[in-house]
């Protein structure tokens, strides 16, 4: 029988020892590099674009970390690259209005350092003038980089917009072209001094929908606009949202060319205003309107705690679709609880200022002025100014004036109702109308309407009217004749 050869333990160990050194081989080839990064995401400003993403998982074979990582465009064109030790990274030299995504690989720290292979594609991102609030700092404060899309606090060249976040301006300067503070809840607390230099025209300084806007008492805003039609404080929210803005500071406006409006609204849901540190005025070439609505369901409500002192070119309060006024109502209503003061800037002398401005100009848009708290305006300029002007064809819609505060109004006219379809005034708290200056000194209430329209006056509470020529005037020109109503008291 034949014996069978004895084990060779030599090719044994042999084959051991190469499968051990393949299996290592491998082991090394699999685990050499670190994990790419994941989740990448960009946020993009003025010609850069700030780069976020999760760190690698592992480090790779011989590594205790990674010592840096670096972005680069996966689409969009460019060969730029920007490297860091941490998201988010920034990377510049890009072109506005170019859509590009990026990519991120790691470097390890090893003796021989590996690099991982390139992570997925980030989103596709438009580098542009306008910058976006990202909130990756953690802190909530505007002056860190890291919370800005592009990575660097906004210039005063570049447009802000803020989505759902609370953010504070804690210390220092903050300068920004234009901040908009967008839907679902964004806001905007400034605690230092906050300076916008709107230079597009038909733009607001602020834009709020859905929003919060507050001005710490120590604080300061400056709005300064140097194209017509633009607006300091804009709320459009629409769809049961609102919009409140705050001020306990100081407040600055300034225009250097033609209509200029302070608070705006043109959405369908309210604006309330409240604070005490509203001082507003206008400088320049410009014509300042103190509050315009413009759509039928707006509505500004200045609160309890508002205290509004204003000095504007032309009109405070205003509605029309012409030119600029101080308050002017379109459309829509004007609330006051608060504590409201105009006056006439002094380089406006001759120019015919209306405090309280309401002209459907041939539209049906109602329009409504409630004053609830005290209101009161002193406009001495030659070019005969008017307290309350409700002006409206035949075609216009209904104005509705109510006061059951106090409302003062020391004008040329206190009161003209020209034209005035269904206008209907109600005074059942005091409501005085003095006429001083102006070219000529006429009448503290004028009704002067033409054919087939209905005015009427009702007053229960106390009316004082001082006039150097006619307290009451009434016009020749209407077919019905106005209706006034008294059961309250009124001195002349």
């Amino acid at each position: 029988m034949k014996k069978r050869a004895a084990p060779n333990l030599f090719m044994k160990t042999r084959k051991g020892f190469l499968f051990l050194v393949i299996t290592l081989l491998f082991s090394i080839t699999l685990y050499a590099q670190p994990a790419a990064p994941t989740s990448i995401t960009a946020t993009v400003g003025d010609t850069k674009a700030l780069i976020s993403f999760t760190a690698s998982s592992t480090y790779g074979t011989g590594a205790t970390g990674i010592s840096y990582y670096t972005v680069s465009i996966y689409s969009g064109g460019g060969s730029q690259t920007a490297t860091g030790a941490t998201s988010p990274i920034q990377i510049t030299g890009l072109t506005n209005g170019t859509a590009y995504t990026f990519k991120v690989t790691a470097t390890n720290n090893a003796s021989t350092p590996a690099t991982s292979a390139a992570s997925s594609a980030s989103n596709s991102a438009n580098p542009s003038i306008t910058i976006a609030w990202t909130g990756l700092a953690g802190d909530g404060l505007w002056g860190s980089a890291n919370n800005w899309g592009g990575g660097s606090v906004p210039s005063s060249t570049e447009n802000v917009t803020i989505g759902n976040y609370a953010v504070t301006i804690g210390s220092g300067t903050a300068v920004a072209n234009t901040v908009t503070l967008s839907t679902a809840g964004g806001s905007l607390t400034n605690n230092a001094t906050l300076t916008i230099n709107t230079s597009t025209a038909s733009t607001a300084s602020i834009s709020m929908t859905d929003a919060t806007f507050i001005n710490g008492s120590s604080a300061t805003l400056n709005a300064t606009t140097a194209s017509s039609n633009c607006v300091a404080i804009n709320g459009s929210a629409s769809g049961g949202k609102s919009n409140t803005f705050t001020a306990n500071g100081t407040l600055n406006f300034v225009s250097t060319t033609a209509n200029y409006y302070v608070f705006s609204s043109t959405g369908t849901d309210p604006v309330t205003i409240n604070g005490t540190g509203f001082t507003l005025g206008s400088s320049g070439a410009g014509v300042a309107t103190g509050i315009l609505t413009s759509t039928a369901a707006s509505t500004i409500t200045i609160g309890s705690s508002g205290s509004i002192n204003a000095t504007v070119i032309t009109d405070y309060f205003y509605y029309t679709t012409s030119t600029g006024r101080g308050t002017s109502l379109t459309a829509g209503t004007l609330n006051n609880y608060g504590n409201v003061t105009f006056t006439q800037s002094t380089t406006a002398s001759t120019v015919a200022v209306y405090p309280v401005y309401l002209s459907s100009q041939g539209s049906s848009l109602p329009i409504s002025f409630n004053n609830y708290g005290t209101f009161s305006s002193i406009a001495n300029g030659s070019g005969n100014p008017t307290g309350i002007d409700l002006l409206e064809t035949t075609t216009g819609g209904t104005i509705t004036v109510t006061n059951s505060g106090t409302l003062s109004l020391a004008v040329t006219y206190g009161m003209n109702v020209n034209n005035g379809l269904n206008a209907s005034i109600t005074n059942s708290g005091t409501m005085s109308l003095a006429t001083s200056g102006g070219a000529t000194v006429y009448s503290s209430m004028e009704f002067n309407s033409n054919s087939n329209v209905t005015e009427q006056f009702n007053n229960a509470g106390t009316l004082n009217l001082a006039a150097s020529s006619k307290a009451i005037w009434f016009g020749t020109n209407s077919t019905n004749a106005p209706n006034v109503a008294n059961t309250g008291t009124i001195n002349i």
